[in-house]
């Protein structure tokens, strides 16, 4: 059938005494039990042959082009072709046709990482599945898609490397010849994908040849399940792409501490079903990580849970407090714990009382930094550690920090400015 093909389409090009050469050199599978090397510079084996036996059939020097010389004589007489006709260049998009109208489904592709652990073959992909591997010697080695016009399973033992299907001879194709061949295993498809490098959910546009991939085009459009497979990949690297989830937990923490005193808040917590209904909230009208980010956690909290409620949340328990010289702090919410805040201890200067939340009905805890950023004291009674813990821990960071300001009065002494400028040397 396939020979049958190779004519006819030779006849419909008007090349048909060249197809009746190329049918008779194709009939004999002698020439390929070894590999074709690259001392020809055209474009593949199968041109290569072509090529070589315009002057081969003449001389008949070798008795593997004799016998093709005896069968294309033999199809010349029964077709009514002259003999010296059949021996007449055969152009290279001629022959591209020819052998893919006798071959369409022995089209490869070169597969992406296709060298071989056996250094000596690369890998190609059939276009119905499956892998072979073709000889670096070849002289269409690396082309990006070829007609594998003879593969064949290896003899003998499969060494460590090599697939168990090789391709002897073959024919380069450009992919442009197969985007416009309109065979029936040409097909056109929009996929909506994930691209991993760039974080975003992406509507491709896929031509296809058979499992080849031809063509890929990004198109600037969006589709129907862009929120779904932003979301899929959302839940697999939560909390990325987000620094952390610390907005949630605190929220969650939060809610929880004012229902613990007594708050009758009907507030969702950020869990389970909950939690699972705020993240397709996140992605709805979005289609990558970035505008993800762009967005916010707590953004995406107020969203969820409402305006008025994250306000009265905001006014009861703060995320935030201003100390005395105007530095502001975040306040910290665990669950089952006392919220706690952070700072240098010279932030708390002027400060004579331990800073509250819930009306002043919750102490917050007090982490006093030394200039280094290490806790010096820890302590939800901010006046008595003045009275009574404050002098001690006075001596031993004035003698590392001789530069810093230790007054023997905290509470009434004026905190150091939230930003010092340093003086120009003149």
């Amino acid at each position: 059938p396939r020979l049958g093909r190779i004519l006819l389409e030779s006849k419909k090009l008007g090349c048909f005494p060249q197809g009746l050469r190329l049918v008779s050199i194709l009939s004999e599978w002698d020439f390929y039990k070894n590999h074709l090397s690259k001392e020809c510079v055209v474009h593949s084996d199968i041109s290569y042959l072509m090529e070589k036996s315009m002057t081969s059939l003449s001389n008949g020097h070798l008795f593997s082009w004799k016998k093709v010389e005896l069968h294309l004589k033999y199809l010349c007489v029964q077709n009514h072709v002259a003999f010296p006709s059949s021996l007449q260049p055969l152009p290279e998009d001629f022959l591209t046709q020819i052998l893919f109208t006798g071959f369409p489904d022995m089209i490869c592709a070169l597969k992406e990482n296709h060298k071989s652990i056996k250094r000596d073959v690369i890998e190609y992909q059939f276009c119905l599945g499956g892998s072979a591997s073709l000889s670096i010697s070849s002289a269409v080695a690396e082309e990006s898609f070829v007609i594998a016009i003879d593969a064949r399973e290896r003899f003998g033992k499969i060494s460590l490397g090599f697939l168990p299907i090789e391709i002897y001879a073959a024919h380069g194709l450009n992919v442009s010849f197969l985007l416009q061949s309109g065979h029936k295993l040409l097909t056109e498809e929009k996929k909506t994908i994930w691209n991993s490098q760039r974080n975003i959910v992406q509507v491709v546009q896929t031509i296809s040849y058979g499992k080849l991939t031809l063509s890929e085009v990004i198109l600037n459009e969006d589709s129907s399940n862009l929120e779904d497979i932003l979301l899929l990949e959302l839940k697999k690297s939560w909390p990325k792409p987000f620094e952390n989830d610390q907005p949630i937990n605190q929220y969650n923490a939060r809610v929880k501490l004012a229902q613990m005193y007594g708050e009758c808040l009907d507030f969702p917590l950020l869990q389970s079903e909950d939690f699972e209904l705020f993240l397709i909230g996140l992605c709805e009208g979005k289609k990558s990580f970035e505008s993800l980010v762009n967005y916010g956690l707590s953004a995406a909290i107020e969203n969820y849970v409402g305006y008025d409620k994250i306000y009265y949340l905001n006014s009861i328990l703060p995320s935030s407090l201003k100390l005395t010289n105007g530095r502001t702090v975040n306040v910290n919410y665990e669950n089952e714990k006392q919220p706690f805040i952070s700072s240098r201890l010279q932030d708390f200067f002027g400060t004579e009382k331990t800073p509250t939340v819930f009306q002043g009905k919750i102490h917050v805890v007090v982490h006093l930094m030394a200039p280094n950023k290490q806790a010096v004291q820890v302590t939800t009674d901010l006046q008595g550690f003045w009275r009574r813990g404050y002098q001690e821990i006075r001596k031993e960071l004035s003698r590392k920090y001789p530069r810093h300001s230790w007054p023997d009065d905290p509470k009434n002494a004026e905190p150091p400015p939230l930003h010092t400028s340093r003086k120009k040397n003149c």
